[in-house]
């Protein structure tokens, strides 16, 4: 279970990531863009944290 909330938390950070520099680039809403970037930070920085050795 808990790799596969890591490797899912992991693919939605970087599509959040990824979607952020998208609108970044088109000049869209500078809300959404910024919310995109916290959120795929915050979902890569869980699932690193998944993935560190207990």
């Amino acid at each position: 279970m808990g790799f596969i909330a890591m490797v899912l938390s992991m693919i939605a950070g970087l599509v959040l990531i990824s979607l952020g520099f998208y609108c970044l680039k088109r000049r869209k809403n500078k809300l959404y863009v910024t919310l995109a970037f916290l959120t795929g930070i915050a979902s890569v920085a869980v699932s690193v944290w998944l993935g560190l050795p207990a």
